[in-house]
C-alpha cells in the first residue's frame, strides 16, 4: 500500500514470486546484489529462462547441476517447474 492505494494483491507466495520476477523481466531491471542468486534460481526453475552465467555464483552453478542430474535420475516423477524437487 502506498498512500492508501493498493497496488497489487496476491493470495499465494507462488503467484507473488511470479509477479515479482515478471516485473523485473518486463522492466529489464537487474536483481539487487543481495537477492540476485535466489531470484536467479527462481528465474531458472520457475520461468525456464536462463540466468546470465556472469552473474552466477559457484554455489548456484553446483546447485543447478545437482538438481538437473537428480531430475535425469528420477524416472516417472512429475517434474514441472520448481515444485518437482520439493
Amino acid at each position: 500500500m502506498s498512500d492508501g492505494v493498493c497496488v497489487c494483491v496476491t493470495n499465494t507466495i507462488e503467484y507473488g514470486l511470479l509477479l515479482l520476477l515478471g516485473v523485473y523481466f518486463l522492466l529489464n531491471l537487474n536483481y539487487p546484489k543481495q537477492y540476485a542468486q535466489v531470484l536467479g534460481f527462481f528465474q531458472v526453475t520457475c520461468l525456464k529462462h536462463e540466468f546470465p552465467v556472469s552473474q552466477r555464483s559457484t554455489a548456484f552453478t553446483k546447485l543447478k547441476e545437482s538438481l538437473h542430474s537428480a531430475a535425469i535420475n528420477t524416472a516417472g516423477f512429475a517434474r514441472t517447474g520448481i515444485w518437482w524437487f520439493l
